[in-house]
């Protein structure tokens, strides 16, 4: 989330754009960072070289402190005691929807992807393969009973990784 959050302030930063382009952009900036920082950790467990638990925390680390340096050696606000990037164009802020606050229109977004999670988690196939795998080794016998992906069960725990990574990336862009 710090990665993408840091890729829409740059964004926002050097794109002049007004209105839906600017938000787009700066989205679209979080969106790809996070995925390609989120890529790392889900080839070192799809690969089985370490577990996904820890790789992940191990990026989180790396992006907070990889964030702090990139903000204070190139973006930091002159004068500024702490980490603040200098502000943002206005056409790549979501509005307020309280003026006074900073609850903005982000959190129409994060609604409607808790929707569309839920619903790709109990409405598709693939969230059937998902559950009907679950905690098991790969190839149990009620994923193999089912047909789910009979031919290489890697792929399984392979799609587990990645399906978070797809949703995921959405708040570090908004």
């Amino acid at each position: 989330m710090l990665v993408g959050g840091l890729a829409s302030v740059i964004v926002g930063l050097t794109v002049r754009a007004a209105g839906a382009v600017g938000l787009a952009a700066g989205a679209a900036g979080g969106l790809c960072s996070r995925r390609l920082w989120a890529l790392l950790p889900t080839l070192f467990a799809g690969r089985n070289l370490t577990s996904l638990s820890v790789a992940t925390i191990m990026m989180n680390s790396i992006a907070a402190l990889l964030t702090e340096y990139i903000v204070k050696s190139y973006f930091q606000r002159p004068g500024a005691s702490n980490t603040e990037t200098v502000v943002v164009n206005e056409g790549s802020i979501l509005p307020r929807i309280f003026p006074s606050t900073q609850f903005n229109y982000g959190i129409l977004v994060a609604l409607f992807c808790v929707v569309v999670v839920t619903w790709m988690l109990y409405k598709t196939p693939l969230a059937f393969s998902l559950r009907g795998h679950g905690q098991q080794p790969p190839c149990h016998a009620a994923g193999r009973t089912a047909d789910l992906w009979p031919d290489d069960c890697r792929h399984v725990h392979q799609r587990r990784s990645v399906c978070p990574g797809r949703v995921h990336p959405v708040p570090g862009g908004i």
